[in-house]
């Protein structure tokens, strides 16, 4: 057990060789748990903030946007996250293009979007309506397209 001043905040020990088998695996394997709350409630003068791991799935798109070059890319996860905040948990680029295929005033710019709820599992219809939503944003307000 572990203990903080004298409050059980958690557990710990070996796993059982025949559990271990069960799974074959051969070396040995510790495992722990710590309730944080009851930690948090015993820490003196200290305030904390954690949230629990979300048990619904994330959806990911990718999109590959030819934007004008004079739009920073800062602006851009902005827009998108701005269309759905509760919804879009990550927005990170993962390439950028300028070359023969894009005009020269022009980049390509590929995004990875994560959309997630804190409630429900999202269907890929709802998430596609979203998607579009941030598409149509972006065309209007910065004449982005998607590639």
């Amino acid at each position: 057990e572990i203990e903080y001043n004298k409050v059980a905040i958690g557990s710990f020990g070996k796993l059982k060789q025949d559990i271990l088998t069960q799974f074959n695996i051969e070396p040995s394997v510790w495992i722990f748990d710590i309730d944080f709350s009851r930690l948090f409630k015993n820490l003196p003068g200290e305030k904390f903030h954690y949230e629990a791991i979300n048990k619904f799935p994330a959806v990911f798109r990718d999109a590959a946007l030819v934007a004008p070059k004079g739009v920073p890319v800062a602006e851009i996860v902005e827009i998108i996250t701005s269309v759905n905040p509760e919804i879009i948990r990550d927005v990170n680029l993962f390439d950028v293009y300028e070359g023969e295929q894009i005009a020269s005033e022009h980049r390509s710019l590929a995004f990875r979007i994560a959309f997630q709820a804190k409630d429900k599992t999202l269907t890929d219809k709802y998430v596609d309506k979203i998607f579009d939503k941030i598409i149509n944003k972006l065309s209007d307000e910065k004449k982005i397209e998607l590639r």
